[in-house]
């Protein structure tokens, strides 16, 4: 079997070829982690001949390396297999040294004082969140609490109305799980229209920009010179791709986990200052990204010849289980001294800058949801499955929980 772009199968040596498709993939679908434990036990940088032929690295250094060496491995591209759009993303789409212009914009917005001042607005969010699931004794996770939650911080952010809150969720669904390209494609337009008008209006009239994301935009100089309407597009866009189904998708496996495990659960009931050290080991254990690089020349790397133009999918999801860093890897230990050391926001220049704001939402949601949802279970009978790609999360996820606590 040939590989249809790039023919490289005649060219790989045959102990680093595995087949493996994160996108559509039975085993990927049915039960991901173990696939991606698995495969820190193999070579850990591979060739796979699926959907066009892509390198794999499942090894926590390797990925790290590759995300901190952008000289070979560029953002350029980071869809596997390639995706073009109409919009560019800035700055997920850069190189240093431009990348670094544009990308001290974009960390202003999660630095410490936007979110001393954001706190209370997304702890009203998942309250008043928790407070309509605690009215019930059920609920569909994913629809009525893990995508609702980041998309109404992301739209407080910018001012938008939340009327169209439920029009944007489905946007954010479609782009990242749509049943075709077109679909996908679609939803893409349709948001980019949107988040499109909405900064017309705002440069229509800068003084009555609301929300903290225009603000930080109109300041914003780049070469000593503002932002052009394109780049603030730009960036709008991609923190609208990149914030909104990756936290969703986060909570999915925090709240699945949870509710599996009462004895976890019961220790930060009982520790509630033990959440911020479960959140890390639970990003380490469930990380969702991954994300691909375009080889910018010909290279010998991890003892195999890399072509100009080869993608490497970096398997982020893969890292966080690496058995060489976290011994036991597939199990949760909220005391687990290296925790941290995961890389579930990424490395390098293009670390997630939104990783605070994360962290932030799912302490919120972990000191808000759990006192009010006893006895917490995963509906008995239910059959989960996975969206996968670019992010790993549930597709549905059915709570139960027992008479609901009224929590102040």
């Amino acid at each position: 079997m040939g590989c249809p772009v790039h023919g490289r199968l005649n060219d790989v040596p045959a102990d680093r070829v595995v087949s493996f498709n994160y996108r559509t993939g039975e085993t990927m679908v049915a039960d991901p982690w173990n696939v991606l434990h698995d495969l820190g036990s193999g070579p850990g940088f591979f060739y796979s001949p699926e959907l066009g032929g892509h390198w794999c690295a499942a090894k926590r250094e390797t990925v790290i390396d590759i995300l901190r060496n952008y000289e070979l491995f560029s953002s350029r591209n980071i869809r596997v297999p390639r995706v073009e759009r109409t919009v560019p993303s800035i700055p997920h789409h850069m190189d240093p040294p431009e990348h670094g212009k544009y990308r001290i914009s974009v960390v202003e917005l999660f630095g410490h004082r936007i979110l001393d001042e954001l706190t209370p607005e997304i702890r009203a969010t998942a309250r008043g969140l928790a407070n309509e699931l605690a009215a019930r004794n059920e609920a569909e996770f994913v629809r009525d609490f893990a995508m609702r939650m980041p998309v109404e911080i992301f739209m407080r952010m910018c001012g938008l109305p939340l009327e169209r809150r439920d029009e944007m969720i489905g946007w954010v669904q479609s782009y990242f799980h749509g049943a075709s390209q077109q679909e996908s494609n679609d939803a893409h337009e349709k948001s980019i229209a949107y988040l499109s008008g909405w900064l017309d209006e705002q440069l229509a009239d800068p003084v009555k920009s609301g929300g903290h994301i225009m603000p930080s935009l109109l300041r914003t100089r780049v070469d000593g010179r503002p932002l052009t309407r394109g780049e603030m597009l730009s960036i709008l866009i991609t923190l609208f791709n990149g914030g909104l189904d990756t936290v969703a998708a986060q909570m999915t496996h925090v709240m699945r986990y949870l509710a599996e495990h009462e004895d976890q659960r019961q220790k930060l009931l009982d520790n509630p200052d033990k959440i911020p050290d479960a959140v890390e080991e639970l990003l380490r254990r469930f990380s969702i990204i991954s994300i691909g690089r375009e080889v910018t020349r010909d290279a010998t790397y991890a003892g195999v010849e890399l072509h100009k133009g080869d993608m490497v999918l970096c398997l982020i999801s893969a890292a966080g289980l690496d058995e060489e860093i976290f011994p036991r890897a597939l199990e949760v230990d909220f005391d687990r001294l290296n925790r941290r050391q995961h890389c579930a926001f990424g490395s390098g220049p293009h670390m997630c800058v939104g990783a605070p704001l994360a962290r932030l939402e799912l302490r919120i949601m972990l000191e808000e949801l759990l006192p009010r949802l006893p006895e917490l279970r995963v509906r008995p009978g239910a059959s989960l499955s996975y969206h996968t790609g670019v992010t790993l999360g549930l597709v549905e996820l059915p709570l139960q929980w027992g008479e609901s606590v009224n929590v102040s």
